[in-house]
C-alpha cells in the first residue's frame, strides 16, 4: 500500500526537476500539468517494481515492443543482456556503477516522478515512471541481483485519484 507522505504542488515538482539539471523538465511538466493531484509518496517494493518503464528506440533491447514494461521485467532483461551499452545515455554498466556508488554511500535513490498510466500504458501497471528511469532501473537491478535490499523509494506522484 502506498504511504502518503504529504501533498505536493506542480511547482514543487518543477523546482525539483530543475534542480536535477537534466534539461527535460519542460517535457515532463507538459505530461504532469494535466493532473488534479500531486503528492509525495513512499512506494512499497511491489509498487516500485510495478512501475511502467519507458519504451523508446534506445531501450528496445530491455523494453521490447509488446513485452512486459514493468520495472521488474525490464530490470530482469537488463541483467541478462550481453551488450550493456544501449545508447549514449543508456550505458547499463554506468547506470550500475552510479547506483552502487550511491548505495555504498548509504544514500537512497533520488525521488522518482510518476504519473497515472495512460490508456496505452495501463495494461502494464497503474503508474508510469515519468522521470528517474536510470535511477529506478539501477536500483531495481541492484536488488534483483542480490547486491542490495529494498528500502522504500520516494516519488512525486501526479494523479487524478484522490488517494494515490
Amino acid at each position: 500500500m502506498t504511504n502518503l507522505i504529504r501533498t505536493a504542488t506542480l511547482e514543487e515538482i518543477k523546482s525539483f526537476l530543475i534542480s536535477l539539471g537534466g534539461g527535460n523538465q519542460d517535457d515532463n511538466m507538459e505530461k504532469l500539468g494535466g493532473f488534479s493531484g500531486y503528492f509525495l509518496i513512499e512506494l512499497s517494493e511491489i509498487e516500485f517494481f510495478s512501475l511502467v518503464f519507458l519504451q523508446t528506440a534506445q531501450v528496445l533491447a530491455i523494453c521490447p515492443t509488446g513485452s512486459d514494461r514493468t520495472l521488474r521485467s525490464v530490470a530482469d532483461r537488463a541483467l541478462k543482456i550481453d551488450a550493456p551499452f544501449l545508447y549514449s545515455n543508456w550505458d547499463l554498466t554506468e547506470v550500475t556503477r552510479r547506483t552502487q556508488e550511491r548505495l555504498l554511500a548509504c544514500k537512497p535513490i533520488r525521488p522518482l516522478v510518476i504519473r497515472d498510466a495512460s490508456p496505452s500504458e495501463i495494461n502494464y501497471g497503474k503508474y508510469y515512471l515519468q522521470d528517474g528511469c536510470h535511477s529506478a532501473l539501477g536500483y531495481a537491478m541492484s536488488i534483483l541481483s542480490g547486491n542490495s535490499t529494498y528500502s522504500p523509494a520516494q516519488a512525486y506522484c501526479a494523479t487524478d485519484n484522490e488517494n494515490p
